[in-house]
C-alpha cells in the first residue's frame, strides 16, 4: 500500500453495533457529501468540518488489525464515501484481503459512476442505503438534480443486486410521510429488491432536537421524533406488498 495515500474522515468507532444491521462493525465516517438532506445529524462532516482531518490509509489500516477480532464488517460511512473513490478502493482491498473482513458500504448510492468503478476492482459483501422519500423534499438539491440524482440510485440499485450484494435498504421516517405519495418511485425500488433474497428493510425514525441536531431544524420541526405507532404502520405498508423482511430501527 502506497504509504502517502490519504483520505478526509471525521474518525472511526470499533466496534459499533448499529450500522450494519444484526452485526458489527468498524465504521468510519468519510467527510464531504453531494446531498443536503434536511434530517442529516451528520452535516457538519458532510460540509467538512468538524473533527475532519486528512489521515494516511496505513494507519487506519493497522486500527482496523487492532480490533478485527471484534467486527464482522468493515463499512465505509459518511458523508457519502463515493466522493473518495480512489482512496475507499484502496482501503477496501487491503481490509478484504489482507485483514479478512467484510466489507459494507454505506451510500446515497446517487454517484453511479463511481460506484460502477468501486465494483469494478473491490467486491462488497454488503451495501445499506436510504430510500430518501419524497425525494426532492428530503435531499435538499433543486428539481433537475434531483430527477438525474434518483436516476443514478435506481441504476446503483440494480448494480448492485445484479451483483448479488446484500442490500440493507432503510427508509428514513418521520412524522406525516405519506407511503402512498408518489408510491412509483417505491415501488420501482421494490421491483429491483424483488429479483433478489439478499435484503432488508429496516426503517429508521428521523430524530431530531433534543437527541441530535439535524441539518435544518425547522423542517424537522414536527416531522422527526416519529411516533412507534407510526412506523409500526410503515412496516405493515411493506409487509401487505410481499416484502416480509422488514425491521424497526427502535
Amino acid at each position: 500500500m502506497n504509504h502517502l495515500e490519504k483520505i478526509v474522515v471525521a474518525g472511526y468507532v470499533s466496534p459499533s453495533l448499529v450500522d450494519v444491521y444484526g452485526s458489527s462493525s468498524f465504521t468510519t465516517w468519510f467527510c464531504g457529501c453531494n446531498l443536503k438532506c434536511y434530517y442529516c445529524y451528520n452535516w457538519e462532516i458532510a460540509l467538512l468540518r468538524n473533527d475532519c482531518k486528512s489521515i494516511d490509509l496505513e494507519k487506519l489500516v493497522d486500527e482496523v488489525y487492532r480490533t478485527k477480532k471484534l467486527v464482522e464488517y468493515f463499512q465505509a460511512t459518511g458523508g457519502e464515501p463515493l466522493l473518495q473513490t480512489n482512496g475507499l478502493i484502496m482501503l477496501y482491498n487491503v481490509v478484504k484481503n489482507n485483514v479478512g473482513l467484510k466489507t459494507s458500504l454505506n451510500s446515497n448510492l446517487v454517484l453511479y459512476d463511481s460506484l460502477k468503478i468501486l465494483l469494478e476492482k473491490v467486491e462488497i459483501d454488503h451495501i445499506a442505503t436510504d430510500i430518501k422519500h419524497p425525494f426532492e423534499e428530503t435531499t435538499g438539491v433543486d428539481l433537475n438534480t434531483a430527477q438525474l440524482y434518483w436516476n443514478n440510485y435506481i441504476k446503483s440499485l440494480s448494480l448492485a443486486v445484479d451483483k448479488g450484494i446484500f442490500i440493507e435498504l432503510r427508509l428514513p421516517f418521520f412524522n406525516g410521510l405519506d407511503m402512498n405519495s408518489e408510491s412509483h418511485r417505491i415501488t420501482q425500488v421494490l421491483n429491483i429488491l424483488n429479483k433478489s433474497d439478499d435484503y432488508i428493510i429496516v426503517i429508521h425514525p428521523l430524530l431530531g432536537e433534543p437527541y441530535v441536531k439535524p441539518w435544518c431544524r425547522e423542517w424537522c420541526v414536527g416531522r422527526c421524533n416519529p411516533k412507534l405507532e407510526n412506523l409500526e404502520l410503515a412496516k405493515s405498508w411493506f409487509i401487505e406488498r410481499g416484502f416480509n423482511k422488514v425491521y424497526l430501527r427502535i
